[in-house]
């Protein structure tokens, strides 16, 4: 029975269970004259379920809209620990979504809250990370050489990004027609077209978050696959009569890069003691013999096959 205080009265109602409790009170007076009244006390003691799909990250766009499912919930608040939007989520069926416009650069925080008609809240977090800087680099071919002989190349690749890091790369032989973008490595081996003459590797890069490197960056070498020859020497090839201490010099039809260790004075199969120094503005080098030469003896000077 309930208490009864003047004209107010109380009870306290054990035992409710999860739903509806349909609630009758009769007050009844001296003579047996009853009243009634029927009230229903809603208990939900369930905690929301709520999920919350995978979200983009890192990313490079400003806004993102998150969703997920949801049971036993009328209402559900999204909260950043940026200044990224927050809001109340739109619930349709045992789904919700919502769109965070704002996103800063860096991590974003969410914070998805759940809450039923008990005020029970279910909580679920994630973190988008914001990048909309594109990452810088570098090429080169052969340790930036200038010249090679191979079309065999090895070029070398250099990405930097501090936001979501590297992710790929894609090279180009002219910076007008693109290969296939593919992942980024540091070290690569290619040929180069057929053909003497200058050739080029351009490279572009992009993270992880999607932003592509504003401009490429290229390196050049030249490929030489016809080797110098002499055009002529000093003493001219045969002569005769020459001073003992006659330096020879020869001269090519283009540059050299090691002349010093490709020219060889001979005296029959023994090589004789000798110095070579190189001019390359003269594309001539010159053969300086480490003592007199002896008279009446053919003496022969000899560019190796190791020339380039």
């Amino acid at each position: 029975a309930a208490t009864v205080i003047e004209n107010t009265w109380s009870y306290n109602i054990s035992g409710l269970v999860d739903g509806v409790n349909g609630i009758t009170v009769t007050a009844t007076d001296r003579v047996g004259n009853a009243a009634t009244t029927i009230a229903n006390i809603i208990l939900d003691a369930t905690i929301p379920a709520i999920t919350l799909n995978q979200v983009t990250t890192p990313t490079k766009q400003s806004s993102q809209t998150i969703s997920g499912t949801i049971e036993n919930a009328i209402s559900i608040t999204v909260t950043t620990n940026t200044g990224a939007s927050d809001g109340t989520a739109t619930i349709i069926g045992n789904t919700w979504n919502y769109t965070i416009t704002g996103l800063v650069e860096d991590s974003n925080e969410i914070t998805v809250a759940a809450i039923n008609t008990a005020g029970k809240t279910a909580i679920v977090i994630a973190s988008i990370a914001s990048d909309t800087t594109a990452p810088t680099g570098s090429v080169s071919i052969n340790n930036n050489a200038a010249y090679t002989n191979s079309t065999s190349i090895t070029i070398t690749l250099s990405c930097t990004d501090s936001g979501s890091g590297c992710a790929e790369m894609q090279l180009s032989s002219d910076g007008s027609t693109w290969e296939t973008p593919e992942s980024y490595v540091t070290s690569k081996n290619r040929t180069l077209d057929i053909g003497d003459g200058e050739k080029a590797a351009y490279a572009r890069f992009k993270d992880n978050a999607g932003n592509w490197s504003t401009s490429e960056v290229k390196d050049t070498i030249s490929l030489d696959t016809t080797p110098p020859s002499v055009i002529s020497t000093i003493p001219a090839n045969g002569a005769t009569n020459i001073s003992a201490n006659t330096a020879v010099t020869v001269t090519f039809n283009e540059s050299v890069a090691n002349a010093p260790s490709s020219i060889i004075l001979k005296q029959g199969d023994s090589i004789i003691d000798s110095t070579v120094t190189y001019d390359d503005s003269a594309k001539t080098a010159t053969l300086t013999p480490a003592s007199s030469l002896s008279e009446y003896t053919t003496y022969t000077v000899a560019v190796t096959t190791a020339i380039r």
